[in-house]
């Protein structure tokens, strides 16, 4: 059992030969009244080796039969399922001790102006334009942006940990580089979230004091960036918005851009639309319910 223990870790891992005879058990094999049945013919005598290490019997009238007998094969299943949800955490653990360290690295950007704000944000956008991987990343962060638009107060978004992670470091270390580095963005504690007056951004140390079980990451956007600016990142972002955990927090925008909504929207109509929709609602809001 160890022996199949060990052979589904390094499956898990990216070993290719081990993943092999994983699948090719799987998708090949069959029950019988005998046990579980294999055919060898296509196995290497590595693989054959294997078969062999992990109970099955070379059946003597067909050298090419293998067989488990038994339910020894519902034992295998068993054991496959436990070692990866294993996997998982233990994988999940490292992803999110590398997130911690990416974000302790990772500062804004220092002297960086809207053009090489926009240049940045223009190259990322580029580089993962096909990257089907990275769309749930990209639709909470234009929902995000687009949230921001024409609003006097910061947002928030909550960014499930996952998102960040459930395409190995690298690109999670481009997302923090987007985020923090580029955007100025905050990552904040549910705590400073219901302060009131300023907050600041938390440690990560602050962030990992509540064990394992923390799953959402609060980031908050940059009091340097203005609604011009964040049109014209939205211009560069895919057009898509994903339904998402936005709120208004309660720290002002002291560097906003008083621009009117009509000059974003000569060159942006998009929101335009959306800032009349804005204040629709808000007029309609001192309207009081009529009540039956």
């Amino acid at each position: 059992m160890d022996i199949w223990e060990n052979l589904c870790i390094k499956g898990f891992n990216g070993d290719q030969e081990a993943n092999h005879l994983v699948l090719f058990l799987e998708s090949c094999g069959r029950l019988t009244p005998n046990g579980f049945l294999v055919l060898g013919s296509s196995l290497n005598e590595t693989e054959r080796s294997l078969l062999d290490q992990l109970g099955f019997v070379q059946q003597e009238e067909n050298d090419n039969e293998y067989i488990l007998h038994g339910d020894q094969w519902s034992s295998f299943l068993e054991i496959k399922r436990n070692a990866r949800v294993a996997w998982h955490g233990e994988r999940q653990r490292e992803l999110r001790q590398q997130l911690n360290d990416t974000l302790k690295q990772i500062q804004p950007l220092a002297g960086i102006n809207d053009q090489q704000r926009l240049a940045l944000v223009k190259e990322f956008a580029q580089r993962f334009a096909n990257d089907v991987g990275t769309i749930p990343f990209k639709r909470g962060l234009v929902g995000l942006l687009r949230y921001q638009l024409f609003k006097y107060r910061l947002a928030e978004w909550d960014c499930y940990e996952y998102v960040l992670t459930q395409n190995g470091r690298d690109v999670m270390v481009e997302y923090v580089r987007l985020l923090q580095g580029v955007l100025g963005f905050q990552l904040v504690s549910k705590q400073q979230q219901n302060q009131e007056g300023d907050s600041v951004a938390i440690s990560i140390q602050q962030q990992g004091s509540d064990g394992d079980d923390e799953e959402v990451l609060i980031w908050r956007t940059s009091d340097q960036l203005n609604d011009h600016i964040i049109s014209d990142i939205l211009n560069v972002l895919p057009r898509e918005q994903a339904i998402q955990g936005y709120r208004l927090s309660k720290i002002s925008r002291p560097h906003q851009v008083k621009l009117s909504p009509f000059i974003i929207g000569l060159h942006h109509p998009q929101f335009f639309v959306q800032w009349v929709r804005q204040l629709l609602s808000h007029c309609f809001s001192f309207i009081p319910s009529i009540k039956k």
